[in-house]
């Protein structure tokens, strides 16, 4: 294992997240009145692909737009990519039709 991993931390801001009365409890900031009772069955957790920048360390945050000659790919869509997939449809669209991407090389092959 790396020694970039920060596993204690890892387990400490990931494990709780595996505990109803910790979801809970974060859960009460929004809306006060629930209560561990109120969650009674148990999904299963996701895994969430989310692009991770070796230079800095960290998790990217946002949306990154790869082009090449023949393509355009959006990288890193996790969550909200649902609700915001349009807007993202639109900025890609306004990129390819300025010219900004189909053609150019990005940032990332230059």
């Amino acid at each position: 294992m790396s020694k970039h991993h920060d596993v204690p931390g890892l387990l400490r801001t990931e494990f709780p997240k595996y505990v109803r009365s910790h979801l809970v409890k974060q859960a009460q900031a929004l809306v006060p009145s629930v209560e561990v009772r109120d969650f009674k069955t148990k999904g299963k957790p996701g895994v969430r692909a989310q692009l991770f920048h070796l230079p800095t360390r960290k998790l990217e945050m946002d949306f990154i737009v790869e082009s090449g000659v023949k393509s355009t790919h959006v990288l890193n869509a996790v969550s909200p990519a649902w609700t915001s997939a349009l807007a993202v449809g639109d900025y890609v669209v306004a990129r390819i039709h300025d010219g900004g991407s189909m053609g150019e090389k990005s940032e990332s092959e230059q």
